[in-house]
């Protein structure tokens, strides 16, 4: 995709992720929400399955569902939505893992599935509720610091890194861009 065709896209997307944040009405957003929330997780357990893990994603899928309606129905307590993940996940490995060639994979397997609920819906669930009691103009400030700490970590890391930081799980992070990313982010802060 050339340069052009790609900054356009960029353009069109981010406006109507502009709208969507601005103006859309709760339930829009919700499902907005819920859309990306899906995509995010089913990219972490397509990860998991290149690790030879096996996150049972329609389990998971539903359970991330769960948490996010928890910040859109308050009377839905997030810690009874937590549990009953942690239980229902439990409840149905337990009765999938009906063979010792199972069993092996059970534990990393139970574990990625419970680690996409907690590293991907719970985090992305809270962008409903800044939106909804802050209002949508700290959203645009969180994303505003996300990209000049993602823009520092590139420009000093790419010419600087030198001391790789995590070569195993991601051989192109460097202490060095880290270093860039935070003082990029602090000083948009």
């Amino acid at each position: 995709m050339n340069l052009i065709k790609r900054t356009l896209t960029a353009a069109i997307l981010l406006g109507a992720v502009f709208v969507l944040i601005q103006y859309a009405p709760n339930w829009a957003f919700f499902l907005f929400g819920l859309a990306f929330l899906l995509a995010a997780l089913r990219e972490f357990y397509n990860l998991m399955e290149k690790k030879g893990l096996a996150p049972q994603k329609a389990l998971g899928a539903v359970l991330a569902a769960l948490v996010l309606l928890t910040f859109f129905v308050p009377a839905f307590p997030l810690d009874a939505a937590l549990m009953a993940s942690i239980l229902l996940a439990g409840v149905y490995y337990v009765a999938a893992t009906n063979s010792t060639a199972k069993l092996d994979r059970f534990p990393g397997s139970f574990a990625s599935t419970l680690v996409g609920i907690f590293y991907i819906a719970f985090p992305l669930s809270f962008l409903f509720r800044v939106r909804v009691e802050a209002g949508p103009y700290y959203l645009y400030f969180l994303a505003a610091i996300v990209f000049l700490g993602d823009t520092g970590a590139f420009l000093v890391g790419k010419p600087l890194g030198r001391h790789k930081m995590t070569p195993i799980a991601s051989p192109n992070k460097s202490w060095e861009g880290s270093a860039g990313g935070f003082l990029f982010a602090a000083a948009g802060a």
